[in-house]
């Protein structure tokens, strides 16, 4: 990454465009106002860069890696000054395909993780994805109390999710008979490795990274500890750029831990919180620069 980008972002692609994707890590949920204070935007700042956020909350790397192919395959023309930066999420989350109503379909297994998921499972979800638009400046005007952040029951953590029993609990029920760390592990080295080639083969500068874990969801920690000794062959991590990449395979450089190291906080519900999102997104210009 240091190597494709030293010297490019403030000289020669100072019209370069600045497109993110991840889950409400990226999003920003719970700041109170994500739009100016969630890392991506931050990132933008540091670099002088405009920024397109496409993060959804709740989403898989199955949905994460779709949207970003989805935009740009529809958008070739700003491959030559597009940087992309993407934050996969949690490994346990899937996408499937419902047949009946021509939709995907996100499941969070309860925990996220592969020891969590023999725990009784929740209601089964069915994730309504709202598109949050970057482009608007609704959130930078404050409302008539003088606080951006929503009312709770209009929150990012309430509005996202909706309640389906429909086709759920076959889907819920096949996962947890076959899942497992290296599985999990498996399938991201396919995110990773399409993605990566896509953007090589068309000469798009990128970076990536992951949101970390949390004190429930310490599956990045695990996996990224075993991935070349136990999940991956070595030949098969080979085929990931770690300059891109370097939390692959150093889960302290993933988000909440890199913030937490560097005195960044946490939300009531978890997620980073403004100044987390100013220290790794500080950490991700020095990377790109």
């Amino acid at each position: 990454m240091r190597r494709n980008l030293k010297g490019t972002i403030t000289s020669q692609y100072f019209n370069m465009v600045l497109y993110a994707n991840g889950c409400s890590y990226t999003h920003g949920d719970e700041l109170i106002n994500p739009a100016k204070h969630a890392w991506p935007r931050m990132l933008g700042d540091e670099l002088s860069l405009k920024v397109i956020n496409e993060a959804q909350c709740g989403v898989s790397n199955d949905c994460i890696m779709r949207m970003t192919l989805d935009f740009l395959t529809k958008n070739p023309h700003m491959h030559e000054n597009l940087l992309v930066v993407i934050m996969w999420t949690f490994l346990g989350r899937f996408d499937y395909y419902d047949d009946v109503n021509k939709e995907f379909i996100t499941i969070l297994p309860c925990g996220n993780t592969a020891s969590q998921r023999t725990e009784p499972r929740p209601t089964q979800e069915k994730f309504s994805m709202e598109v949050w638009d970057p482009h608007t400046d609704e959130d930078d005007e404050d409302d008539e109390d003088g606080d951006d952040r929503p009312d709770d029951k209009n929150s990012w953590s309430s509005r996202w999710l909706s309640f389906q029993h429909k086709n759920m609990e076959n889907a819920y029920d096949s996962y947890l008979n076959i899942c497992s760390d290296k599985w999990d592990a498996y399938r991201h080295f396919y995110h990773v490795l399409c993605l990566q080639n896509f953007l090589k083969i068309n000469k798009i500068r990128y970076m990536f990274c992951n949101v970390g874990y949390t004190e429930r969801e310490r599956d990045w920690q695990r996996v990224a500890d075993n991935m070349v000794t136990d999940y991956l062959p070595g030949n098969y991590v080979g085929q990931i750029d770690s300059d891109a990449y370097p939390c692959l395979t150093d889960w302290k450089l993933g988000f909440t831990p890199y913030a937490h190291h560097k005195g960044g906080g946490k939300q009531p519900k978890g997620h980073p919180d403004a100044e987390s999102h100013r220290i790794y997104a500080e950490y991700l210009a020095e990377c790109i620069k």
